[in-house]
């Protein structure tokens, strides 16, 4: 879709412009937020990425969930399928860089983690609508795993300059449960 390919270049930008500085205070306030819900409380197990480039940090959200006893894992994606596992991390020991720039966990099918509804998935994006849906990378991944996998809620972050009333979406496209950014939760399915 022409119209999502525009947008993802668009925020991509805008999320570059985002000085470092601001990027860290941004990503702290985030994972503060992240840490009150009553999600992270009850969950027993977290799915999240490893940030790349501008993206909101989350290797502190990850270092902290682990602290507190959570089992943290982290997508692998296989290349041109749209199939993702998401693999359990302890530290970030043995993390390799993947062909799409972002680093990764080895494949390893005895640490691949099943989600339940005790899992919350925290979900990346480029731009995200005031209803719930965002605009990713392209791939598909994200939208695939949450609608054949039953979590305890979707989670998307992203830094206030990523919010936009809309984005174009398909059927295929997965309305997250909850977008949270440095200066607000917004909720819809939970």
């Amino acid at each position: 879709m022409e119209e999502k390919s525009l947008i993802r270049k668009e925020y991509i930008a805008i999320r570059n412009n985002i000085p470092a500085e601001a990027i860290m205070d941004k990503s702290r306030l985030i994972m503060e937020k992240i840490l009150a819900l009553d999600a992270y409380k009850a969950c027993k197990k977290m799915f999240i990425f490893l940030d790349m480039g501008s993206e909101v940090k989350t290797r502190p959200i990850i270092t902290k969930a682990i602290a507190d006893g959570k089992i943290v894992a982290v997508p692998y994606a296989v290349p041109k399928s749209r199939v993702m596992h998401f693999i359990r991390i302890e530290n970030f020991d043995n993390l390799i860089k993947s062909k799409y720039g972002a680093y990764e966990p080895e494949y390893n099918e005895e640490n691949i983690v099943k989600c339940d509804k005790d899992t919350i998935i925290i979900v990346p994006g480029n731009a995200f609508s005031l209803d719930g849906y965002r605009i990713g990378y392209g791939g598909g991944y994200y939208d695939t795993y949450t609608g054949e996998n039953e979590s305890l809620v979707n989670i998307g972050i992203c830094f206030e300059e990523q919010i936009r009333t809309e984005v174009p979406h398909e059927a295929h496209d997965r309305r997250l449960d909850m977008l949270v950014s440095e200066r607000r939760v917004l909720k819809w399915n939970s």
